[in-house]
């Protein structure tokens, strides 16, 4: 069976900033680089057989810093760049979302009449990266270093109830204590797709690789 481990850059400035990133870049926060090394250190275990990563910059580091003494053959695919936000690239995500969020389901469709994506195009290219990993490699674990956006849409193509756990916390019952909202797609969480007659989603955002791995870090000073 073919499976790839999908993980989300490491924190970067324009993330602690609360810009809109898309296609444009930040480098990592010291923070992201401890992540991306300890995400390293929790998927240790996992024997890849090759490495797919957005050619971002935050990618591409967080990339190397997970495979960092690893043979693993990597490549680079702008197929698993972020969603493309057009004219509005580093735009304060506040101000962007609060503008667009009541157009409803569809709202970033918005961005294609802006220079950017719509859903369908950010899913199309990443699906094709999918393929383009399928043809290369029939099964086996594949790394494949990403976006926080275009990660949350695939899912939502992929297992739209699973996807909506994720991000919205669940109802609470009467009198019961409150309970912690989902954080969505954390940086250097990982997603997990299988392709077993079609794709699967099996995992999405956990973080416990990273979290086993900050451990590992944190011991070793």
């Amino acid at each position: 069976m073919l499976r790839l481990y999908i993980v989300r850059h490491g924190e970067t400035l324009f993330n602690i900033q609360h810009k809109v990133q898309g296609w444009c870049d930040s480098p990592l926060t010291e923070t992201g680089i401890l992540q991306a090394k300890a995400a390293g250190i929790g998927l240790r275990e996992i024997n890849f057989r090759a490495a797919f990563t957005s050619t971002s910059e935050r990618a591409v580091d967080t990339a190397h810093a997970i495979l960092e003494g690893r043979d693993v053959p990597l490549f680079y695919s702008k197929k698993w760049k972020e969603f493309h936000f057009g004219i509005y690239e580093g735009n304060r995500e506040e101000s962007l979302f609060s503008e667009i969020k009541e157009v409803g389901p569809h709202m970033f469709d918005v961005f294609g009449e802006c220079g950017g994506d719509t859903s369908e195009t950010c899913i199309n290219r990443i699906l094709s990266g999918m393929e383009e990993i399928r043809e290369r490699y029939a099964d086996g674990n594949i790394l494949v270093v990403s976006h926080g956006g275009s990660i949350m849409m695939l899912a939502s193509s992929l297992n739209p109830e699973l996807a909506r756990m994720a991000t919205q916390p669940e109802e609470e019952d009467p009198g019961s204590e409150p309970k912690d909202a989902p954080k969505g797609m954390e940086n250097c969480s990982v997603t997990t797709v299988c392709y077993d007659g079609g794709w699967k989603l099996e995992q999405m955002g956990d973080v416990s690789c990273r979290d086993r791995g900050m451990e590992v870090l944190k011991s070793a000073n």
